[in-house]
């Protein structure tokens, strides 16, 4: 199967799914059926992400405590009977702990050894952190934890005390597959980390994150200026609770990859200037809460293959210079909103794959815009909506092209709506 015959299908399961419908859809038949789908999110607006958790967490998984101060509590899933594999690494500024235990009555209680047979040594759960970087480095058994699941997975708690800095997965340095964190079974994180600057959950492979975690919580305030590839592949994360981004300059590639994504919390952008691949292949995701883009200059890539996003969100792109892939493949866009590209210097396959594609203006303040040439292949504007964005335009420094080969409304533009774009400098393919 080729890419083009594979993202294809993947729009029609994408259009199935959300009307509900399970016939073959023909893809000449895109664009009328994605007009004909209800909104996107919850009653049309952004998913709440705690209600996503309350409505989708398994109601026989252990539920975590909330953090105090300088705490992580991590939920670990093993199949009865087995052992699984746990490493990761950790900066710590003072002297803590690793426990490892269950939760009973709502609190974290912690085993501190386990005696495996009679007259043996007991195997000791607890490991102390010194300050600076620590590797843990553990075989977690079934056998030592409680909470069985319907599925047939104990649940170990773990449970980090210590003035957290960073904390990421690491390879475990004596087993066969060291590097594919998909396998340790990691499938929720609450922490409430004041002085940490990174808390890494993805990679830029799927063996390099982590795959089954599904929920991710960090309360309060945190020291983060770099959240790019947080959690890149991280793809059965559903709903991200509390997320303090204050001081966050950089989201490059956050959540790329995360493929089954549904729920964001309100954050603050307002210092991030680099957006690029953020949302890349969060197929799930239909809307995003509002966020101050006034500052960022790279939209790259940002919702490429988000292919349930039905309307643009309303994003401040005053400063943007490279819009190019930023909307490509999202075959259930119908609203591309009014975009400001006032310096927008590259916007190559802007909306690639954009087949349901209703309505686009533009803006720009520039009395001479030196942008780049514009492409609406095959995307649905009818000749109204091609008259709006053809007025719309702004005045080119230099020749530009707007290509609109494919959209069911170019053939009736008449000779004068056409004009209306040459007499801006731009010439039309249609």
């Amino acid at each position: 199967m080729s890419v083009q015959e594979e993202y294809l299908r993947d729009i029609a399961g994408a259009i199935r799914e959300r009307d509900g419908t399970a016939e073959p859809i023909r893809a000449d038949t895109f664009a009328e059926r994605i007009r004909g789908l209800p909104s996107g999110g919850y009653e049309g607006t952004p998913p709440d992400p705690e209600r996503v958790y309350k409505d989708t967490r398994p109601a026989d998984w252990v539920t975590l405590p909330e953090p105090g101060e300088n705490e992580m509590y991590i939920l670990m899933h093993i199949p009865d009977g087995t052992t699984a594999l746990l490493s990761f690494a950790v900066d710590v500024g003072t002297s803590g702990y690793v426990k490892m235990g269950n939760v009973e009555n709502g609190e974290f209680k912690a085993i501190e050894s386990v005696v495996d047979e009679p007259g043996f040594p007991p195997r000791t759960l607890t490991t102390t952190l010194r300050p600076g970087t620590n590797t843990y480095q553990k075989e977690v058994q079934a056998k030592d934890f409680s909470g069985l699941t319907d599925d047939g997975m104990k649940q170990a708690v773990l449970k980090v005390e210590a003035d957290v800095l960073i904390w990421e997965p690491r390879a475990h340095r004596q087993k066969s597959r060291p590097a594919d964190f998909r396998s340790w079974n990691i499938v929720e994180i609450d922490c409430r980390l004041p002085r940490a600057t990174r808390v890494i959950c993805g990679g830029d492979t799927a063996e390099a994150a982590l795959g089954k975690l599904r929920y991710f919580t960090w309360r309060g305030a945190n020291g983060a200026e770099d959240m790019s590839g947080m959690f890149e592949n991280c793809a059965a994360l559903l709903a991200v609770r509390e997320l303090d981004t204050t001081g966050v300059t950089a989201m490059s590639g956050m959540f790329a990859g995360c493929a089954a994504l549904t729920a964001l919390p309100a954050t603050d952008t307002s210092a991030v200037t680099d957006m690029s691949g953020m949302f890349r292949d969060c197929g799930r995701l239909t809307a995003i809460p509002d966020m101050d883009t006034s500052a960022v200059g790279s939209m790259n890539g940002m919702f490429d293959g988000c292919g349930s996003l039905t309307s643009a969100p309303e994003l401040d792109t005053s400063a943007v210079t490279d819009m190019g892939d930023m909307f490509r493949r999202c075959g259930s866009l119908m609203n591309g909103r009014s975009i400001d590209v006032s310096r927008v210097t590259g916007m190559d396959g802007m909306f690639e794959g954009c087949y349901g594609l209703t309505g686009l203006t533009v803006t720009s303040g520039a009395e001479s815009w030196t942008g780049a040439d514009m492409s609406l292949e095959d995307c649905a504007l009818g000749r109204a909506a091609l008259v709006a964005l053809i007025g719309s335009l702004p005045v080119a420094a230099e020749p530009r092209t707007l290509t609109l080969t494919g959209n069911p409304g170019a053939a009736s533009l008449s000779a004068g709506e056409k004009a209306v774009a040459t007499e801006k400098n731009w010439t039309l393919t249609i």
